[in-house]
């Protein structure tokens, strides 16, 4: 017979245990000295498509069930492409494809095949890469710092599978398969490469900073030649034109004017002589306020 005391005691030393193991885990995952070849939970079976529908066929391979709580399908853009809204610009990067998908949701046995029909918004073209993603949940880490301790860190995990899969001859070939973690580092290869454009690419809205510019010292020089303004309003709107000009050069370089084009825009404004060109200088600098790397 089992003495109860010595059970307890040997539960809390094995829990113990346990607990050390996954944080001496977790500090050295962030430390990227930890990795874990963690083996499928789904298999990719078959795709097909017919027309604008497409039948996806997966199968747990694991000894668990597999509980999916939403797939959905992205083209995965060869280079980033930026579209033009109408005061900013966004950069996409994917693509979402599907439109619904049956089921939605739902938890499949180990060995089991399960048959998924999915709308599609657009025809998937030849030879272009597509991620389909099978969505599981997520779960908290709990960062622990002791510098940091009066703070409650936590980390969010997401799980789930992510299959690369290409077109060619109208079948699908699978590229590779990831699951959550690593897709989430795919991700960032490819905002990076997004952010890269991003530097290069004059930020909309540098004409409009342009004129703006050169109409203020136009009628700034005009208030000075011919002494019909008061100096002291004159001498704010060369400061505003200077914060403006500023504005311009970074946009002209890839960046958001946006602070240096709203503080001159607002100086200019306030000398009067400058109103106009302030109102420009605002809208300039809204237009070259570009977010980041977007998932469409």
């Amino acid at each position: 017979m089992v003495d109860p005391s010595s059970a307890m005691w040997g539960y809390g030393f094995g829990h113990i245990e346990a607990e050390l193991e996954a944080e001496e885990k977790a500090k050295a995952r962030r430390r990227k000295k930890y990795r874990k070849v963690e083996p499928p939970l789904l298999d990719l079976e078959s795709f097909e498509v017919k027309d604008s529908r497409a039948v996806i066929t997966i199968k747990n391979v694991d000894v668990r069930p597999a509980t999916v709580i939403r797939v959905s399908l992205w083209k995965v853009l060869r280079k980033p492409v930026i579209k033009s809204g109408l005061l900013t610009e966004r950069v996409i990067l994917f693509e979402r494809v599907d439109r619904e998908t049956r089921p939605d949701a739902f938890t499949v046995p180990p060995s089991q095949v399960l048959n998924i029909e999915m709308s599609l918004t657009e025809t998937l073209a030849e030879g272009m890469d597509y991620a389909l993603v099978f969505y599981m949940g997520s779960y908290e880490e709990h960062l622990d710092y002791p510098d940091l301790d009066y703070l409650e860190l936590t980390m969010i995990h997401e799980l789930g599978w992510v299959f690369l899969i290409t077109f060619k001859d109208k079948r699908f070939e699978k590229v590779a398969i990831m699951n959550a973690e690593q897709a989430a580092e795919y991700w960032n290869k490819v905002r990076a490469e997004a952010d890269e454009l991003l530097r290069k690419y004059p930020r909309r809205g540098k004409n409009i900073l342009m004129i703006s510019s050169l109409f203020a010292i136009l009628l700034l020089l005009v208030g000075i030649l011919f002494y019909f303004y008061n100096p002291l309003l004159i001498f704010i709107g060369f400061i505003g034109w200077l914060l403006v000009l500023a504005g311009w050069r970074k946009a002209k370089n890839g960046r958001s004017a946006f602070g240096h084009s709203l503080a001159g825009g607002l100086l200019m404004i306030l000398s009067g002589i400058c109103f106009v060109p302030g109102i420009l200088a605002i809208i300039g600098g809204l237009m070259s306020k570009r977010p980041k790397s977007l998932l469409s």
